[in-house]
């Protein structure tokens, strides 16, 4: 890797994939190192995919998830991904564990049932769209692509962000995350920002299935779901 590209980027995105083996592992690392003596942003996804750590101890597996927490300023993780990494404990208590690690902003995705952005000891919750689902492949991808557009379109810090503002995050990335599931494929599902703008104004959005009271749910344990 190019450090003068490195040292140069504005923001430095990375998830766990990369830390399943060698030497995509080191490479991480090293540009990590890089752009975090340099004082970059850095956003992360675990983006757990289990077939590709089976290789590894479970707990080894875990380790360096939670070694991406420790490395960034904002993240997003799934309902399933926290329960998995924090075992035991709440959806509440495990924002918590992420925020002591480093990040700031932590999203948290619930699929169909919309998405939460937690921040500074708050939380502001924005539900799903309605979209007839053919295919959920990249929709987090979508979701979380669009979130970091948006915060830093203006070249801002993490820290200097309303929760007014966070909804509307929220809301722009689920309508991307909505629309690319109402489509086949990965890349070719992606939505335009035109899109975006209109699925915001023309989709009704989708009553939680699972949960009336964000702040409840939140309270949820694997415990809870199994």
């Amino acid at each position: 890797m190019d450090p003068i590209y490195l040292e140069s980027c504005q923001l430095f995105h990375f998830g766990s994939l990369s830390l399943t083996h060698s030497p995509a592992k080191e490479a991480t690392e090293m540009a990590l190192k890089r752009v975090r003596s340099a004082h970059k942003l850095v956003s992360y996804d675990p983006n757990l995919r289990p077939l590709l750590w089976s290789h590894l101890p479970e707990e080894e597996c875990r380790r360096r998830i939670l070694w991406g927490f420790y490395q960034a300023n904002v993240v997003k993780v799934s309902e399933e991904e926290l329960l998995w990494l924090f075992p035991g404990k709440s959806l509440r208590q495990g924002l918590s564990e992420v925020h002591a690690m480093g990040p700031s902003l932590v999203f948290l995705t619930f699929g169909p049932d919309g998405s939460v952005a937690s921040y500074m000891g708050n939380t502001v919750y924005h539900p799903a769209f309605s979209v007839p689902v053919v295919d959920t492949t990249g929709a987090g991808d979508a979701f979380f692509g669009c979130v970091l557009g948006l915060l830093w379109k203006d070249d801002r810090p993490v820290i200097s962000f309303h929760m007014n503002e966070l909804h509307t995050i929220l809301r722009y990335a689920n309508a991307a995350g909505a629309l690319c599931c109402s489509r086949f494929g990965a890349i070719p599902a992606m939505a335009s920002a035109d899109e975006i703008h209109l699925a915001q104004q023309t989709l009704s959005l989708k009553e939680p299935t699972r949960f009336t009271n964000i702040d409840e749910w939140l309270e949820t344990t694997g415990k809870d779901l199994a």
